[in-house]
């Protein structure tokens, strides 16, 4: 059986994951954003972000995917 060596598997996990600017980074891996908001003891809106889609459908004001 013919075994990648550690510098070999090294290798391939870097082409797969490196990326050298963001806009590369959003080529690549293509996030998917939310955006929610939720009130705060002063009234105002707090803004949150993520990419956890069970996080986002937890809140009901979820106002952008990109």
């Amino acid at each position: 059986m013919d075994y990648d060596s550690d510098e070999e598997i090294y290798e391939k996990i870097k082409e797969k994951l490196e990326v050298h600017s963001f806009g590369e980074f959003l080529e690549k891996f293509q996030p998917t954003v939310y955006e929610y908001t939720t009130g705060s003891e002063g009234g105002l809106p707090q803004m949150h972000y993520t990419i956890d889609p069970k996080e986002a459908s937890r809140c009901k004001t979820v106002t952008m995917k990109c």
